[in-house]
């Protein structure tokens, strides 16, 4: 009865008048360091999922689940989930153990400074709890916030999206990606504990095109380290790095 009640109420919300629903599946490939502060890279190439879906203040799409609290000239709190992929240990981490899936979620303050003629300007303050997930449980990681200057502009199916900000993180969560634990130490590998603090710079740009039932986007996405408070650590090896990745759907 529960269930059937619960898939009632899930088919309502998704079908609801004023919604919109799309959906497809096509292909991605990534490019992107083993973690950030690693010069070791690899690269993927899998489904991509396409989901757009907007019902009144709710909405999911390519960068992640929203959920609009309220709206004040502007002024909105919104809920963010995201989740990041579960990754293996490699170069200066070898023998350590990997990072699980990671599922962050949390509330962003955000103010619309521009919107006209398809251009929007936002500052985005989003704060996260990082939940780390793996087949024997879920485990508090830490929290992060990532304040941004975001601006998207949309014109003849194109979209341009760019954002920039720091990164802060407590120590739990710097020492969840940096930290060197005693049964982890080795000749070239001292201890190591995080500490919170500035967790560097973040860049991205994304370009998306939708042509008919088809859709196609790529970004590029940058970070700095210069001045991160974890940079002593002896499994980060350089102060930068580069995701990038393209991907096309078809939408049904």
């Amino acid at each position: 009865m529960k269930k059937s009640l619960c898939l009632l109420l899930f088919s309502s919300l998704l079908f609801a008048e004023q919604s919109k629903f799309e959906y497809g599946i096509g292909i991605a490939t990534l490019g992107y360091p083993v973690y950030i502060g690693s010069k070791t890279i690899q690269s993927v190439v899998a489904p991509y999922p396409y989901i757009y879906y907007v019902n009144g203040n709710f909405s999911i799409d390519r960068k992640g689940i929203k959920q609009k609290l309220f709206d004040v000239d502007g002024l909105s709190i919104n809920v963010n989930g995201n989740c990041m992929l579960p990754l293996k240990s490699k170069g200066l981490r070898t023998g350590m153990k990997g990072f699980d899936l990671a599922i962050e979620v949390g509330p962003s303050l955000e103010y619309e400074m521009y919107n006209c003629d398809g251009w929007t300007v936002k500052l985005e303050i989003p704060t996260s709890a990082v939940l780390a997930a793996d087949f024997t449980g879920i485990e508090y990681q830490g929290v992060v916030c990532d304040p941004k200057l975001s601006s998207k502009y949309c014109k003849n199916g194109y979209t341009v999206e760019l954002e920039s900000g720091p990164v802060f993180a407590d120590a739990k969560y710097h020492d969840y990606y940096y930290g060197v634990n005693n049964s982890e130490v080795t000749a070239t590998r001292p201890r190591y504990d995080g500490t919170s603090g500035y967790g560097g710079l973040k860049t991205s740009v994304a370009l998306t095109r939708r042509i008919g039932h088809y859709w196609v986007g790529s970004f590029i996405k940058y970070y700095s380290l210069n001045g991160a408070s974890f940079t002593d650590s002896p499994v980060v090896e350089t102060n930068h790095a580069f995701y990038s990745g393209i991907a096309m759907a078809y939408i049904f």
